[in-house]
């Protein structure tokens, strides 16, 4: 939505900027919405968050959210949405404020501060988007798939007995989620 509104600038990016900053420097992301894709996919496979039961949903999740954003690029390049200046994902009359008597823009005044374009009509858009599509593929090819194939099957001696796998079941691993991925 943010995106929408606002451009591939727009701040779309949520998680810690440290975080974020390095994102970017270690792997070259530059749009703030590549760079909270990223984040949220790497968040999936934290030890905090990943339960290793729920493997297989997981890996759906990361299906799914790859699969929203270049559903969302496609329909860019073939022109179906605009950007600014437009009502389009807008819900008209929408208070961004928080009650009576603020300064509360609608969606309509926020949109209406863009003027209206259709990235696919513009090289620089087209040539980021690219690049940081580029990334994404590289990334989920290599850095990412040993996320989770490090989270799934450690490679430490003492983690790897508590998961009772062995080095066939890590290539094994690696080669399922590698396959989910390039599919996806």
């Amino acid at each position: 939505e943010l995106v929408r509104e606002e451009g591939w600038q727009a701040e779309a990016y949520t998680g810690e900027e440290a975080e974020g900053k390095k994102i970017g420097e270690t792997l070259g992301f530059e749009l703030p919405v590549f760079l909270e894709l990223y984040d949220g996919l790497l968040s999936m496979w934290k030890s905090n968050v990943f339960l290793r039961p729920l493997t297989h949903r997981f890996l759906r999740g990361a299906v799914q959210l790859v699969g929203r954003v270049l559903a969302f690029v496609r329909e860019g390049l073939e022109g179906e949405i605009e950007f600014g200046g437009s009502v389009a994902g807008g819900v008209e009359g929408r208070s961004e404020g928080t009650g009576e008597g603020d300064d509360a823009t609608t969606t309509l005044e926020r949109i209406a501060d863009v003027p209206g374009y259709f990235w696919n009509e513009r090289v620089e858009d087209i040539a980021v988007v690219s690049w940081e599509l580029t990334i994404l593929d590289t990334c989920m090819s290599r850095d990412y798939l040993d996320t989770i194939a490090d989270t799934v099957c450690p490679s430490d001696e003492e983690s790897r007995r508590s998961t009772h796998n062995s080095p066939v079941e890590l290539d094994e691993m690696r080669l399922l989620a590698s396959e989910v991925l390039a599919e996806s």
